[in-house]
């Protein structure tokens, strides 16, 4: 898995334009797609996990992840990796594990993601579209 990463040809963007992710309240934020790590869901929520003015920052909207999924799709680097989480695989650092099950380390978060067995096949056809 680490040597699809490393294989992997990212393309960063660097002044790529800012998105609004919203939820079914007021509540939004507004964030450039390549500062955000991750997404997780909780109940009826979803915590976004971003990077602002160098500082990981949490917003939780009132939203689905199967919502954000769909919101993400366009922009190219967003995977579902597990039925709780959706990862920016532009900043995957790490991938330790075996086939009973994955984990990903993410730049400058202490948290690892679990890729369950449901969206591995996915998550590697993701990683290998690009190769």
């Amino acid at each position: 898995m680490n040597k699809l990463l490393s294989e992997r040809n990212i393309q960063e963007e660097k002044g790529g334009d800012a998105i609004t992710l919203s939820g079914d309240t007021k509540e939004s934020i507004c964030v450039l797609p390549d500062n955000i790590m991750y997404m997780e869901s909780s109940g009826n929520y979803v915590d976004v996990c971003y990077r602002e003015e160098g500082n990981m920052k949490h917003k939780l909207l009132r939203s689905t992840i199967k919502q954000m999924d769909e919101m993400m799709e366009k922009y190219g680097c967003f995977v579902r990796c597990h039925r709780a989480y959706i990862v920016n695989v532009n900043k995957i650092m790490n991938i330790n594990g075996n086939a009973q099950g994955y984990r990903l380390n993410l730049e400058d978060t202490q948290q690892e993601i679990p890729v369950s067995r449901t969206y591995l096949k996915d998550f590697k056809s993701f990683l290998n579209k690009e190769n």
